[in-house]
């Protein structure tokens, strides 16, 4: 009995004719130029990427402020940046997703209008975000009805 050689990749078959019944020369994958080595099992320690398997960088975490050990907050900082502008206007509003049928929510959103346009700032879940920014914007539209009273000529 006859044992034959076998081939171990890729890499290492014959080229094969094309339709025409010409040379492809190499084969896919394969190294080209005579001084090419053929490549045999991989030897050594894999390398791993920095990050693990993920394909993407790590999230980056919130900010944590020093003073109050919480994490900031966007929406209360725009409201306490343009407090005329919401002392008018301004409102959380709640949403819903529907997934598969089922509704899926709320999710709470902080409602404004800018340069006529209606913008919104996803405020996230029920929590205490989303009640600190509630809790704001009463505060400045009570502010505000106390002072229209005194003054009816404001709008």
């Amino acid at each position: 009995m006859t044992i034959r050689p076998t081939l171990s990749s890729r890499r290492e078959r014959p080229a094969r004719a094309n339709k025409s019944g010409a040379s492809t020369g190499t084969v896919r994958g394969a190294p080209a130029g005579e001084d090419a080595k053929p490549s045999g099992p991989p030897t050594g320690k894999i390398e791993k990427p920095e990050n693990g398997n993920r394909s993407r960088p790590p999230r980056e975490k919130p900010e944590i402020r020093e003073d109050s050990g919480k994490a900031s907050n966007p929406a209360l900082e725009l409201i306490n940046a343009n407090p005329r502008v919401f002392a008018q206007r301004g409102s959380v509003g709640a949403t819903w997703r529907d997934y598969q049928g089922h509704a899926l929510g709320p999710y709470y959103r902080l409602r404004y209008w800018q340069q006529g346009q209606l913008r919104q700032l996803y405020l996230g879940r029920e929590g205490p975000r989303v009640q600190a920014v509630r809790d704001r914007l009463a505060e400045l539209h009570q502010a505000h009805a106390r002072h229209k009273m005194d003054d009816p000529a404001i709008s």
